[in-house]
């Protein structure tokens, strides 16, 4: 846990799950910590801040640091790690409008790409090994798990807190201006499946939940702070 309104904008906070006792309290960054994500089998978590810096942590080794990635101009927003040909990878995306890819166990940036817009959210797909990123432009784009770019997916809005479905099936996107929809894409061919509108204002928070057999959509923000919850076949809440 971290961000803007803790107390020390700077820590991560690490708690147990199911009694919600806190475990350990992380300090290295020197400004607020804007996004943190575990690697798919907990063995790193890593954190990105506004001090331009993403850190990677090794959890096996009680939460030590293990490295510092120094690739950014500005605040880094968006962290993930991904794991190719067993070796683990982090994505990083940030206001310098730039999208890189970082080797963890070498401790050596690989790739990066510059966009025309500041980004801001990360999503990954490893059932495709897919990356998809967003920001401040109208736009989705989509990389494969080298950084190659493999597709831009075209909006009307401007795309927030991008998710895919458990099964790799779908991409979700929210809205962060006018118009307030949210938009589920198909991951084999990203072409619009259907979009929910309920929503009268930006929706910026997005997410899948599977319940049983059936898939939901889940999306928060709008005019009154609502969250929905609706089928993701019907579109209907």
């Amino acid at each position: 846990l971290a961000g803007k309104n803790l107390s020390d904008k700077t820590a991560i906070r690490i708690y147990n799950y199911k009694t919600g006792k806190l475990l350990q309290i992380l300090k290295s960054h020197t400004n607020v910590v804007k996004d943190l994500a575990f690697s798919k089998d907990g063995r790193y978590l890593i954190s990105g801040s506004g001090d331009t810096t993403a850190k990677i942590w090794s959890v096996r080794d009680n939460f030590r640091l293990k490295d510092t990635i120094k690739s950014h101009s500005n605040a880094v927003y968006a962290t993930k790690i991904i794991k190719r040909d067993n070796r683990y990878f982090a994505i990083t995306a940030g206001y310098d409008n730039k999208i890189a890819l970082y080797d963890i166990q070498n401790s050596k940036s690989i790739i990066s790409h510059k966009l025309n817009y500041k980004l801001h959210f990360l999503a990954t797909n490893d059932k495709l090994e897919h990356i998809a990123v967003c920001g401040f432009g109208k736009e989705i784009k989509i990389y494969d798990y080298n950084l190659n770019l493999i597709k831009t997916i075209k909006s009307k809005t401007k795309p927030t807190g991008l998710v895919y479905s458990k099964d790799g099936k779908y991409l979700i996107a929210g809205a962060g201006a006018y118009p307030a929809i949210v938009n589920i894409y198909q991951s084999n061919s990203y072409k619009l499946k259907d979009s929910f509108k309920k929503h009268k204002n930006a929706t910026k928070a997005v997410a899948f939940w599977q319940n049983k057999n059936k898939l939901y959509g889940v999306s928060g923000g709008g005019t009154n702070n609502e969250i929905y919850i609706w089928d993701v076949k019907s579109v209907k809440v």
